[in-house]
Protein backbone atom coordinates (compact mmCIF):
# COMPACT_ATOMS: atom_id res chain seq x y z
CA UNK A 1 0.00 0.00 0.00
CA UNK A 2 1.08 3.32 -1.06
CA UNK A 3 1.49 6.00 1.80
CA UNK A 4 1.01 9.33 0.11
CA UNK A 5 2.11 11.18 3.55
CA UNK A 6 5.03 8.87 4.39
CA UNK A 7 6.32 9.59 0.93
CA UNK A 8 5.74 12.92 0.78
CA UNK A 9 5.59 14.70 4.17
CA UNK A 10 8.89 15.86 5.66
CA UNK A 11 8.55 15.90 9.14
CA UNK A 12 10.60 17.23 11.54
CA UNK A 13 10.04 17.11 15.13
CA UNK A 14 12.83 19.83 15.80
CA UNK A 15 11.13 22.44 13.45
CA UNK A 16 7.61 21.62 15.44
CA UNK A 17 9.33 22.17 18.68
CA UNK A 18 11.18 25.08 17.04
CA UNK A 19 7.96 26.56 15.81
CA UNK A 20 6.08 26.78 19.21
CA UNK A 21 9.02 28.24 20.98
CA UNK A 22 9.12 30.77 18.61
CA UNK A 23 4.63 31.54 18.76
CA UNK A 24 5.59 31.45 22.63
CA UNK A 25 7.89 34.01 22.38
CA UNK A 26 6.08 35.99 19.94
CA UNK A 27 2.90 36.06 22.21
CA UNK A 28 5.48 37.37 25.09
CA UNK A 29 7.31 39.98 23.44
CA UNK A 30 3.43 41.44 22.21
CA UNK A 31 2.54 41.50 25.56
CA UNK A 32 5.09 43.53 26.74
CA UNK A 33 4.70 45.74 23.75
CA UNK A 34 1.42 46.17 24.29
CA UNK A 35 1.97 47.13 28.17
CA UNK A 36 4.68 49.97 27.22
CA UNK A 37 2.40 51.21 24.47
CA UNK A 38 -0.89 51.16 26.92
CA UNK A 39 1.55 53.21 29.02
CA UNK A 40 2.00 55.79 26.64
CA UNK A 41 -1.59 55.30 25.66
CA UNK A 42 -2.27 56.15 29.41
CA UNK A 43 0.42 58.91 29.40
CA UNK A 44 -1.30 61.23 27.26
CA UNK A 45 -5.04 60.18 27.93
CA UNK A 46 -4.34 61.82 31.59
CA UNK A 47 -2.73 64.39 30.51
CA UNK A 48 -5.75 66.05 28.10
CA UNK A 49 -8.37 65.03 30.97
CA UNK A 50 -6.10 67.30 32.65
CA UNK A 51 -5.77 69.78 30.53
CA UNK A 52 -9.37 69.96 29.03
CA UNK A 53 -10.99 69.68 32.40
CA UNK A 54 -8.64 72.64 33.81
CA UNK A 55 -9.71 74.69 30.80
CA UNK A 56 -13.19 74.08 30.67
CA UNK A 57 -13.54 74.98 34.91
CA UNK A 58 -11.85 78.43 33.81
CA UNK A 59 -13.88 78.90 31.45
CA UNK A 60 -17.19 78.17 33.07
CA UNK A 61 -15.99 80.29 35.97
CA UNK A 62 -14.76 83.09 34.19
CA UNK A 63 -16.20 83.37 31.10
CA UNK A 64 -14.88 82.70 27.77
CA UNK A 65 -13.44 86.51 27.06
CA UNK A 66 -11.37 86.68 30.66
CA UNK A 67 -10.59 82.52 29.35
CA UNK A 68 -9.19 83.98 26.44
CA UNK A 69 -6.88 86.60 28.48
CA UNK A 70 -5.75 83.73 30.63
CA UNK A 71 -5.13 81.04 27.70
CA UNK A 72 -3.11 84.08 25.98
CA UNK A 73 -0.78 84.32 28.66
CA UNK A 74 2.87 82.52 28.20
CA UNK A 75 3.33 81.33 31.36
CA UNK A 76 -0.18 79.82 31.75
CA UNK A 77 0.48 78.18 28.01
CA UNK A 78 3.74 76.96 29.68
CA UNK A 79 2.21 75.67 32.59
CA UNK A 80 -0.59 73.75 30.48
CA UNK A 81 1.76 72.15 28.30
CA UNK A 82 4.19 70.83 31.00
CA UNK A 83 2.62 70.47 34.62
CA UNK A 84 -0.18 68.26 33.60
CA UNK A 85 2.68 65.69 31.40
CA UNK A 86 4.63 65.77 33.54
CA UNK A 87 3.08 65.82 37.28
CA UNK A 88 -0.09 63.62 36.12
CA UNK A 89 1.13 61.59 32.94
CA UNK A 90 4.87 60.71 33.94
CA UNK A 91 3.92 58.76 37.19
CA UNK A 92 0.56 56.94 34.92
CA UNK A 93 3.38 55.55 32.54
CA UNK A 94 5.43 55.00 35.05
CA UNK A 95 2.84 52.75 37.36
CA UNK A 96 1.49 51.28 34.42
CA UNK A 97 4.79 50.13 33.86
CA UNK A 98 6.21 49.14 36.88
CA UNK A 99 6.93 45.37 37.44
CA UNK A 100 7.79 44.61 34.33
CA UNK A 101 11.51 42.48 33.76
CA UNK A 102 14.29 45.03 33.01
CA UNK A 103 17.95 44.14 31.23
CA UNK A 104 20.80 45.65 33.89
CA UNK A 105 23.00 47.20 32.11
CA UNK A 106 27.23 47.09 33.23
CA UNK A 107 27.90 51.14 33.64
CA UNK A 108 30.46 52.51 31.00
CA UNK A 109 32.00 56.13 31.03
CA UNK A 110 31.83 58.16 27.90
CA UNK A 111 34.65 61.04 27.93
CA UNK A 112 33.38 64.07 27.21
CA UNK A 113 35.15 64.51 24.12
CA UNK A 114 32.90 61.37 22.89
CA UNK A 115 29.99 63.15 24.39
CA UNK A 116 30.70 66.09 22.02
CA UNK A 117 30.68 63.73 18.95
CA UNK A 118 27.36 62.56 19.86
CA UNK A 119 25.71 65.99 19.78
CA UNK A 120 28.01 66.75 16.44
CA UNK A 121 25.56 63.43 15.02
CA UNK A 122 22.68 64.37 16.77
CA UNK A 123 22.81 67.68 15.14
CA UNK A 124 23.49 65.99 11.86
CA UNK A 125 20.12 64.16 12.19
CA UNK A 126 18.75 67.12 13.25
CA UNK A 127 18.93 68.52 10.01
CA UNK A 128 17.95 65.67 7.89
CA UNK A 129 15.21 65.20 10.39
CA UNK A 130 13.91 69.03 9.80
CA UNK A 131 14.40 68.91 6.19
CA UNK A 132 12.05 65.71 5.93
CA UNK A 133 9.53 67.52 8.41
CA UNK A 134 9.60 70.77 6.72
CA UNK A 135 9.23 69.39 3.21
CA UNK A 136 5.95 67.58 4.53
CA UNK A 137 4.91 70.25 6.56
CA UNK A 138 4.77 72.71 3.25
CA UNK A 139 3.36 69.68 1.08
CA UNK A 140 0.05 69.65 3.14
CA UNK A 141 0.02 73.33 3.75
CA UNK A 142 -0.26 73.66 -0.42
CA UNK A 143 -2.46 70.92 0.03
CA UNK A 144 -4.99 72.22 2.52
CA UNK A 145 -4.13 75.69 1.50
CA UNK A 146 -3.59 76.89 4.78
CA UNK A 147 -0.22 77.81 6.87
CA UNK A 148 1.08 75.00 9.37
CA UNK A 149 2.34 76.98 12.16
CA UNK A 150 5.10 75.51 14.60
CA UNK A 151 3.70 75.87 17.86
CA UNK A 152 6.18 75.02 19.87
CA UNK A 153 9.02 77.61 18.25
CA UNK A 154 5.97 80.54 18.78
CA UNK A 155 5.77 79.36 22.56
CA UNK A 156 9.67 79.66 22.82
CA UNK A 157 10.46 82.77 21.00
CA UNK A 158 7.32 84.65 22.95
CA UNK A 159 9.07 83.11 26.16
CA UNK A 160 11.93 84.86 28.73
CA UNK A 161 15.09 83.24 28.57
CA UNK A 162 15.06 81.83 32.30
CA UNK A 163 11.84 80.29 31.66
CA UNK A 164 13.17 78.42 28.27
CA UNK A 165 16.43 77.45 30.26
CA UNK A 166 14.26 75.79 33.04
CA UNK A 167 11.69 74.34 31.02
CA UNK A 168 12.91 73.21 27.86
CA UNK A 169 16.89 72.87 28.33
CA UNK A 170 16.67 71.32 32.19
CA UNK A 171 13.27 69.73 32.57
CA UNK A 172 12.25 68.48 29.54
CA UNK A 173 15.84 66.44 28.84
CA UNK A 174 15.66 65.08 32.31
CA UNK A 175 11.69 64.10 32.36
CA UNK A 176 11.97 62.85 28.71
CA UNK A 177 15.11 60.84 28.87
CA UNK A 178 13.93 59.30 31.80
CA UNK A 179 11.09 58.32 29.97
CA UNK A 180 11.71 56.69 26.71
CA UNK A 181 15.40 56.12 27.96
CA UNK A 182 15.76 54.95 31.35
CA UNK A 183 11.94 53.51 31.46
CA UNK A 184 10.95 52.44 28.18
CA UNK A 185 14.62 51.09 26.83
CA UNK A 186 15.10 48.86 30.05
CA UNK A 187 11.81 46.95 29.78
CA UNK A 188 11.54 46.72 26.05
CA UNK A 189 15.29 46.01 25.93
CA UNK A 190 14.10 42.37 27.01
CA UNK A 191 13.21 41.82 23.03
CA UNK A 192 16.61 42.67 22.24
CA UNK A 193 18.32 46.00 21.78
CA UNK A 194 18.03 46.99 18.45
CA UNK A 195 14.17 46.15 18.08
CA UNK A 196 14.35 48.62 21.53
CA UNK A 197 16.48 51.38 20.17
CA UNK A 198 13.76 51.71 17.15
CA UNK A 199 10.87 51.15 19.11
CA UNK A 200 11.52 53.88 21.37
CA UNK A 201 12.79 56.59 18.96
CA UNK A 202 9.98 56.10 17.14
CA UNK A 203 7.73 56.84 20.11
CA UNK A 204 9.79 59.08 21.00
CA UNK A 205 9.21 60.90 17.71
CA UNK A 206 5.24 60.73 18.35
CA UNK A 207 5.37 61.83 21.56
CA UNK A 208 6.17 65.32 20.17
CA UNK A 209 2.46 65.19 18.69
CA UNK A 210 3.43 66.88 15.55
CA UNK A 211 5.07 66.32 11.90
CA UNK A 212 7.79 68.89 11.94
CA UNK A 213 9.39 67.41 15.19
CA UNK A 214 8.39 63.76 14.61
CA UNK A 215 11.37 63.13 12.19
CA UNK A 216 14.26 65.08 13.86
CA UNK A 217 13.11 63.73 17.46
CA UNK A 218 12.94 60.28 16.09
CA UNK A 219 16.28 60.72 14.55
CA UNK A 220 18.12 62.14 17.47
CA UNK A 221 16.63 59.30 20.02
CA UNK A 222 18.78 56.87 17.90
CA UNK A 223 21.54 58.79 19.48
CA UNK A 224 20.21 59.24 22.30
CA UNK A 225 19.65 55.73 22.77
CA UNK A 226 22.56 54.45 21.91
CA UNK A 227 24.79 56.57 24.45
CA UNK A 228 22.11 54.84 26.98
CA UNK A 229 22.78 51.51 25.40
CA UNK A 230 26.52 52.13 25.87
CA UNK A 231 27.32 53.40 28.63
CA UNK A 232 24.21 52.32 30.92
CA UNK A 233 23.57 55.63 32.38
CA UNK A 234 20.91 57.80 32.14
CA UNK A 235 22.87 61.15 32.86
CA UNK A 236 24.66 60.73 29.54
CA UNK A 237 21.72 61.18 27.22
CA UNK A 238 20.35 63.64 29.47
CA UNK A 239 23.30 65.82 28.98
CA UNK A 240 23.02 65.46 25.08
CA UNK A 241 19.24 66.25 25.19
CA UNK A 242 20.14 69.11 27.54
CA UNK A 243 22.90 70.95 23.90
CA UNK A 244 20.96 69.77 21.80
CA UNK A 245 17.74 72.16 23.12
CA UNK A 246 19.73 74.26 24.65
CA UNK A 247 21.87 75.29 20.88
CA UNK A 248 17.88 74.87 19.16
CA UNK A 249 16.19 77.02 21.72
CA UNK A 250 18.73 79.64 23.62
CA UNK A 251 20.80 79.63 20.80
CA UNK A 252 18.83 79.64 17.29
CA UNK A 253 15.75 81.86 17.89
CA UNK A 254 17.08 84.94 18.69
CA UNK A 255 19.25 84.25 14.88
CA UNK A 256 15.93 82.95 13.38
CA UNK A 257 14.33 86.11 14.49
CA UNK A 258 17.41 88.21 13.16
CA UNK A 259 17.11 86.30 10.16
CA UNK A 260 13.63 87.46 9.74
CA UNK A 261 14.03 91.26 10.08
CA UNK A 262 17.30 90.67 7.41
CA UNK A 263 14.89 89.09 4.92
CA UNK A 264 12.27 92.08 5.56
CA UNK A 265 14.84 94.59 5.37
CA UNK A 266 16.65 92.98 1.84
CA UNK A 267 12.67 92.73 0.59
CA UNK A 268 12.39 96.81 1.23
CA UNK A 269 16.26 97.08 -0.65
CA UNK A 270 14.45 95.03 -3.55
CA UNK A 271 11.45 97.51 -3.77
CA UNK A 272 13.51 100.26 -3.32
CA UNK A 273 12.40 101.96 -0.17
CA UNK A 274 14.71 103.54 2.62
CA UNK A 275 16.41 101.13 5.24
CA UNK A 276 19.15 101.84 7.82
CA UNK A 277 22.67 100.36 6.20
CA UNK A 278 24.23 100.29 9.49
CA UNK A 279 21.16 97.78 11.17
CA UNK A 280 21.23 95.75 7.51
CA UNK A 281 25.11 95.04 7.60
CA UNK A 282 25.08 93.97 11.30
CA UNK A 283 22.65 91.86 10.54
CA UNK A 284 24.14 90.46 7.83
CA UNK A 285 27.53 89.37 9.51
CA UNK A 286 25.53 88.31 12.72
CA UNK A 287 23.07 85.62 11.25
CA UNK A 288 25.63 84.84 8.28
CA UNK A 289 28.18 84.23 10.68
CA UNK A 290 26.07 82.02 12.92
CA UNK A 291 24.77 80.44 9.49
CA UNK A 292 28.46 78.94 8.85
CA UNK A 293 29.03 77.74 12.42
CA UNK A 294 25.58 75.81 12.24
CA UNK A 295 26.05 74.63 8.90
CA UNK A 296 30.02 73.46 9.90
CA UNK A 297 28.39 71.57 12.98
CA UNK A 298 26.02 70.05 10.71
CA UNK A 299 28.05 68.37 8.19
CA UNK A 300 30.66 67.17 10.81
CA UNK A 301 27.96 65.74 12.72
CA UNK A 302 26.92 64.32 8.98
CA UNK A 303 30.53 62.97 8.26
CA UNK A 304 31.00 62.00 11.79
CA UNK A 305 27.82 59.56 11.77
CA UNK A 306 28.97 58.13 8.16
CA UNK A 307 31.95 57.14 9.56
CA UNK A 308 31.07 55.88 12.92
CA UNK A 309 27.96 53.10 10.29
CA UNK A 310 30.53 52.12 9.03
CA UNK A 311 32.09 51.04 12.13
CA UNK A 312 31.34 47.64 12.59
CA UNK A 313 32.54 47.87 16.22
CA UNK A 314 29.43 50.12 17.25
CA UNK A 315 26.87 47.80 15.74
CA UNK A 316 23.83 46.84 18.69
CA UNK A 317 24.25 42.96 18.86
CA UNK A 318 22.75 42.27 22.34
CA UNK A 319 19.89 40.09 22.65
CA UNK A 320 17.06 39.77 24.90
CA UNK A 321 15.75 37.08 26.36
CA UNK A 322 12.63 37.82 23.92
CA UNK A 323 14.31 38.39 20.69
CA UNK A 324 12.83 37.58 17.62
CA UNK A 325 13.87 37.30 13.92
CA UNK A 326 13.25 40.38 11.95
CA UNK A 327 9.93 39.81 10.45
CA UNK A 328 8.48 38.56 13.69
CA UNK A 329 9.79 40.97 15.80
CA UNK A 330 8.23 43.69 13.35
CA UNK A 331 4.88 41.44 13.18
CA UNK A 332 5.24 41.37 17.33
CA UNK A 333 5.45 45.57 17.64
CA UNK A 334 2.29 46.27 15.73
CA UNK A 335 -0.19 43.16 16.33
CA UNK A 336 -1.24 44.09 20.02
CA UNK A 337 -3.57 46.22 21.21
CA UNK A 338 -1.61 49.06 22.97
CA UNK A 339 0.59 49.83 19.37
CA UNK A 340 -3.26 50.49 18.12
CA UNK A 341 -4.41 52.93 20.71
CA UNK A 342 -0.92 54.63 20.65
CA UNK A 343 -1.09 55.11 16.86
CA UNK A 344 -4.75 55.94 16.62
CA UNK A 345 -4.07 58.88 18.87
CA UNK A 346 -0.97 59.89 17.91
CA UNK A 347 -2.93 60.29 14.50
CA UNK A 348 -5.99 62.12 16.40
CA UNK A 349 -2.60 64.57 17.60
CA UNK A 350 -0.99 64.99 14.53
CA UNK A 351 -4.17 65.89 12.54
CA UNK A 352 -5.06 67.74 15.53
CA UNK A 353 -1.80 70.20 14.67
CA UNK A 354 -2.27 70.26 11.39
CA UNK A 355 -6.01 71.65 11.09
CA UNK A 356 -6.47 73.52 14.17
Amino acid sequence: MNNNFDNNTNFSPEASLYDSYLSDLSKRARKTYSRVFIGLFLFFISTYIVIFGAQAIIILSLGKEAAADIFNNVYINWLFGVAPMYLIGFPVLFFTVKGMKTVEREKRVIKPKYIFLYFLMAQGLMLIGSIIGQTLNNFISALLKKEISDNTSEMIGSSPIWLIILIVVVIGPIIEELIFRKILLDRLSVCGDFAALIVTSIAFGLFHGNLYQFFYAALIGLILGYVYLRSGKIIYPIIIHMVVNFFGSVVAIPFLEKSERLAQIMEDISNNLEYNVKEYLNLLIQVGSFAIVQYAIYISGLILLFTFLKNKRFKLTKKGELSLPAEKSASAVVSNTGFVLFILLSIVMFATSILL
